[in-house]
């Protein structure tokens, strides 16, 4: 419940689409923004993304279908041979969205632009550090 809350609350996805799905299709939604920012597309599994967001299969597949219903995004499904398919590739086309994630990536705390466990001002798990120790 808490990973799902903290991919819901991640802000990758605009007010105004964020409120036409609920908490579990947002963190799922927030997963793909994510991967689209890393990798330009998402090819995760149904099973990553919903052990990833901290959610079941059935809300991952929801969540793909009406954002593909409302024209978010795209889904390329990747046959093989016969039975076998290799991930479907997820690409968001909503250019409020992409607007919004191109925005936000410039403050996004989780990047590696800054802010992380690595960085100078970083105080890890809320613990105040004393400033005049000697």
């Amino acid at each position: 419940m808490e990973r799902r809350r903290r991919w819901a609350a991640s802000g990758r996805l605009p007010p105004g689409l964020a409120a036409r799905f609920t908490l579990a299709e947002q963190a799922v939604l927030a997963l793909v923004a994510a991967e689209t920012v890393r990798r330009k597309d998402c090819r995760l599994s149904i099973e990553n993304m919903a052990a990833v967001a901290g959610v079941c299969r059935s809300t991952v597949k929801n969540a793909i279908r009406e954002a593909r219903r409302l024209g978010l995004m795209t889904v390329e499904e990747r046959q093989i041979t016969g039975f076998r398919n290799d991930t479907n590739v997820a690409r968001i086309i909503s250019a409020e969205w992409l607007a919004w994630i191109r925005l936000a990536r410039h403050g996004d705390p989780l990047s590696n632009r800054g802010g992380g466990p690595h960085h100078p001002h970083f105080e890890g798990r809320g613990q105040k550090r004393d400033q005049h120790a000697y």
